[in-house]
């Protein structure tokens, strides 16, 4: 939700408060037709439609080019080991962003690795998010929000504790310190240690 909210409201205040009904903004969000799951219903709570793509003629990338159009706030990529999409991440960046459309990409399961706590930013995602609850291991309320700076401010002024769509998704102070703990703890461990021992077990 928080980078659908980001995309199409801003920062604007006016629009924060008009979530989410979309009229007059940009609402349609692109994702590739491989990509639909149960939990993209985050993006419709808050007031994006979804816009599938992937599933006409020519290749990948002929056909997201075609699907971008005017009405488009943002192009959704699922990360997880059991969706996939031939079109590769820096692949799929270009084609929005030369249309100045953000890459939004919902990374809940992609840590461990570590060094996917910034992969997909460098190879040009423009908001990534990752769950508190699966390999950062703390609770499962919490997350990660990480990307373009001006899209990150936007989506904290459509959370709590603002009146915006985002307020019901509202974290609770001891979370986020838990959940920074949390990661000062991951970044720190040894992690070739950490597979080794999990490689034992299995």
């Amino acid at each position: 939700m928080t980078g659908a909210v980001a995309c199409m409201a801003g920062s604007d205040p006016e629009r924060i408060l008009q979530l989410p009904d979309t009229t007059g903004m940009k609402g349609e969000i692109l994702i590739y037709e491989g990509h639909r799951h149960g939990f993209d219903i985050c993006y419709r709570v808050a007031g994006a439609e979804l816009k599938e793509w992937g599933a006409g003629e020519g290749t990948l990338a002929e056909q997201l080019e075609a699907a971008v159009d005017e009405n488009t706030t943002a192009v959704a990529c699922i990360i997880s080991p059991w969706i996939f999409c031939d079109l590769l991440l820096p692949e799929v960046v270009e084609i929005p962003h030369a249309k100045d459309v953000p890459v939004i990409m919902d990374g809940a399961a992609i840590v461990p690795p570590i060094e996917n706590l910034t992969l997909y930013i460098e190879q040009g995602a423009d908001l990534v998010t990752i769950s508190g609850g699966k390999g950062v291991r703390v609770l499962q309320s919490s997350g990660i929000l990480a990307g373009r700076a001006d899209l990150v401010e936007a989506a904290r002024l459509n959370m709590s504790p603002y009146a915006s769509v985002g307020r019901a998704s509202k974290v609770a102070k001891e979370e986020i310190v838990g959940l920074i703990v949390a990661l000062e703890l991951l970044v720190s461990l040894d992690h070739e240690e950490q597979w080794a021992t999990w490689r034992s077990w299995l």
